[in-house]
């Protein structure tokens, strides 16, 4: 089953959705899935060098108390995914065009191992993901070569390429992220429960082959 995930890096919900996607991914072995993530940019606005996070936030929510309650909340949800959210520790609200770059330089299992990497440099440890040599420490880490990383980030064709690649899907009617498209066909938008996933799952393998289960 192919899998097309259109999501931010400084999305919150994305990384939500995308291990409620693996846990029902684990729930379904006799599955073969492929999944292929796809760039999207809340606000491609951000200059290249990022903004304060604080002020980004308050902005963006309407003033601290309702960043609180909204943090607060996406911590405990994380909780249960084992996801460990630390906004505190988030200083920077960069431009994502660089970290979707390098997801889109991964090929293959590593695409979701280095966005996996990605979603936790940022909202578990703080660091910026708008930073160049941050994103090569994590393809170095991911098992890429630094250096063709650090270059090819550097070019404007993949730039300009991430870049028009989050327009078309604006273009074509996405304006939430995550975004899930299973098949070329069924989808959704949002981190939903995994029995979502699951119900998709099921009638999709149905679909394909009438007799089988489960």
């Amino acid at each position: 089953m192919r899998i097309d995930i259109v999501s931010d890096t400084v999305c919150p919900w994305c990384f939500v959705g995308k291990r409620r996607l693996e846990r029902a991914m684990a729930q379904r072995p006799k599955l073969e899935f492929e999944v292929h993530w796809h760039p999207f940019q809340l606000n491609p606005d951000v200059p290249a060098g990022g903004v304060d996070r604080d002020t980004y936030y308050q902005e963006k929510f309407g003033g601290r108390e309702r960043v609180a309650a909204i943090t607060e909340q996406l911590a405990a949800v994380g909780a249960e995914l084992d996801i460990h959210f630390d906004f505190d520790a988030v200083k920077i609200q960069p431009n994502t065009r660089l970290s979707h770059g390098l997801i889109a330089l991964a090929e293959g299992p590593r695409q979701s191992a280095v966005k996996e990497a990605i979603l936790s440099a940022f909202f578990e440890q703080g660091r910026d993901i708008g930073d160049l040599e941050v994103l090569v420490t994590i393809a170095h880490d991911a098992g890429l070569d630094p250096d063709q990383a650090r270059a090819q980030l550097r070019a404007d064709a993949l730039n300009a390429q991430i870049a028009e690649r989050a327009e078309m899907a604006r273009s074509a009617g996405i304006s939430g992220v995550p975004t899930f498209i299973f098949d070329g066909s069924q989808g959704f938008s949002g981190a939903q429960p995994e029995d979502v996933f699951l119900e998709v799952f099921d009638q999709l393998t149905a679909k394909g082959n009438p007799d089988s289960g489960s």
